[in-house]
């Protein structure tokens, strides 16, 4: 559990009385005897970029960039500051992922950004709490796809960073793959760049993924726990997401991770981008050389809303 981690609240503390989460929109009751509230809100990730399908072997086939992961907020607000005894939850819907080429010579499309997540006093007009979507991943084209740009992070009205390493990472259009996303802190949502094909070659790269700081294997995702992997981003293959990772059991009320990207396509049809998991951006769709499908951008995760309220 999180014991106060970064400012977050310290849900061992006697004075606590609820915790709620959303993952859908709904509504919120303030209990009695309310004092304080920390809001924690996720807007959803962006979707990521779809690969290009080259003509043959000439040209670069690159794959889609990663979307962004949402913005991501905290704040704790006195019982008297919030109008009214109902909140109004709104999850951002998650941005969806660029197709990829449809034919010979066309490129992939961009992603569409994730929706903003918002709170607000029920039936009264005024926003307490705006949080933006994640920017979405660049379309595959003979360069690759751009990364999602990141977000900010805001903790107790402070900017803790202005891209708070929630960006995606770039495709590629090498037979190295494209360079995954490293984590700088733990809420890391950005989605991974997908593979691409060089001009001239059926050698495609990997997609990329997104592992530990440490390089240990500190965090799991779920279909690579046993073999200790440290990649922890969401499924490479058909836009999945793995529904619950180690990194979910270790932050429970923090953002999840963004999607992995798919692999470029050089001998067989390109893999999707995997989708993003409560604000994680999509990963980026591969690239493929012609004749071969491309691959998509995979769609970015919707937002999340934990409430936690205090005596």
């Amino acid at each position: 559990m999180n014991q106060g981690f970064y400012n977050f609240p310290n849900v061992l503390d006697p004075n606590l009385i609820d915790v709620k989460e959303f993952d859908v929109s709904g509504s919120y009751t303030i209990p009695n005897g309310t004092k304080l509230i920390t809001l924690h809100a996720v807007g959803a990730g962006g979707g990521g970029g779809g690969g290009r399908r080259r003509s043959g072997t000439t040209g670069n086939s690159g794959g889609g960039g990663g979307g962004s992961g949402g913005s991501f907020l905290l704040h704790t607000f006195l019982r008297e500051q919030i109008y009214g005894s109902i909140l109004n939850i709104v999850i951002g819907a998650g941005g969806a992922g660029g197709n990829g080429g449809s034919a010979d010579g066309v490129n992939g499309s961009g992603g569409s950004s994730g929706g903003a997540t918002t709170i607000g006093p029920y039936g009264f007009r005024n926003v307490l709490v705006f949080v933006p979507g994640g920017g979405n991943g660049g379309a595959g084209a003979a360069s690759a796809g751009g990364a999602g740009t990141g977000r900010n992070m805001m903790s107790h009205g402070i900017a803790c960073s202005t891209a708070t390493n929630t960006a995606g990472s770039a495709g590629s259009n090498n037979a190295t793959a494209p360079t995954s996303v490293t984590l700088t802190y733990y809420w890391n949502k950005g989605g991974a760049g997908g593979g691409g094909v060089p001009t001239g070659s059926t050698s495609a790269s990997g997609g990329a993924s997104i592992i530990a700081p440490s390089g240990t294997a500190l965090y799991f995702n779920n279909s690579n726990r046993a073999s200790g992997s440290t990649v922890i981003a969401g499924n490479r293959s058909n836009n999945v997401q793995d529904p619950v990772d180690a990194y979910q059991d270790i932050f429970p009320y923090y953002g999840g991770m963004g999607g992995a990207g798919g692999g470029g396509g050089g001998t067989v049809a390109a893999t999707n981008g995997g989708r993003g998991y409560r604000g994680g951006g999509g990963g980026g769709g591969g690239g493929s050389s012609g004749g071969l499908a491309a691959g998509s951008g995979g769609a970015g995760g919707n937002g999340y809303v934990a409430i936690f309220c205090y005596k």
